[in-house]
């Protein structure tokens, strides 16, 4: 996962989160110490730091903000993240429940590499190799995927945290934490999230084309009308 141009450990130098910060565009860096969060900077904390006659090379432990505004993972909503976003605060990590930097949400809606945001949350792309692919899934409360099917794959979905509506062709089952089940190919599926808690998913694909040009939707309930998801 491509999260290290967003993360520093705390003991590197100033100068080094600097290269950071211009190369993930977003002018901010999370500082984190074994992998939990502690603080953020920005090229405008950076910049104060340094006119009180500090050095480049001092540590940007010194220069970082304890007090930042993050989402947990397990309780990030669009509602939370609209509200949130404004003109003092352009870029909010997601956190899981050990402070460590799952996701990062802006107003310029990017993340890193392997993030993609969707209307009913984002997935991150854990694996990608030739004949298999996983994902995690983080589908936000009261919203769902479509319903839709794959020519060329079969998906096998692990609910790691909250409560899955699953919908495999006509039947419909619920999914607790650890429970499993399996979509064989050019099946009809779908995921709902009918809770008022984050729903996270482990879903692994395995097929000949492993493409998102690979779904057929039936029903959608954000009016998205393209095979593309």
């Amino acid at each position: 996962m491509i999260i290290d141009k967003y993360l520093i450990n705390k003991n590197e130098s100033i100068k080094s989160a600097l290269k950071k910060i211009d190369g993930n565009h977003l002018g901010v860096i999370f500082i984190e110490d074994k992998g939990k969060v502690l603080g953020v900077s920005t090229d405008g904390d950076i910049r104060r730091f340094m006119l009180k006659n500090n050095t480049i090379d001092s540590s940007i432990y010194k220069a970082m903000n304890k007090k930042f505004t993050y989402f947990l993972e397990s309780e990030v909503t669009n509602e939370l993240i609209l509200k949130s976003l404004n003109d003092r605060v352009k870029v909010i990590p997601v956190l899981d429940d050990n402070m460590s930097l799952v996701s990062i949400v802006s107003d310029k809606v990017t993340s890193w590499d392997t993030t993609v945001h969707k209307p009913w949350g984002y997935y991150n792309t854990l694996i990608n190799n030739k004949d298999y692919l996983v994902k995690k899934i983080v589908i936000f409360a009261k919203q769902s995927i479509s319903l839709q099917l794959h020519n060329h794959r079969s998906e096998h979905w692990i609910v790691l945290d909250g409560i899955a509506t699953i919908q495999i062709g006509q039947k419909k089952i619920k999914l607790k934490k650890s429970e499993s089940t399996f979509v064989p190919v050019k099946k009809k599926h779908k995921i709902t999230n009918s809770s008022n808690k984050t729903l996270i998913v482990l879903e692994t694909q395995l097929g000949t084309k492993l493409s998102e040009n690979d779904i057929i939707r039936f029903e959608d309930q954000y009016a998205r009308t393209t095979k593309k998801n």
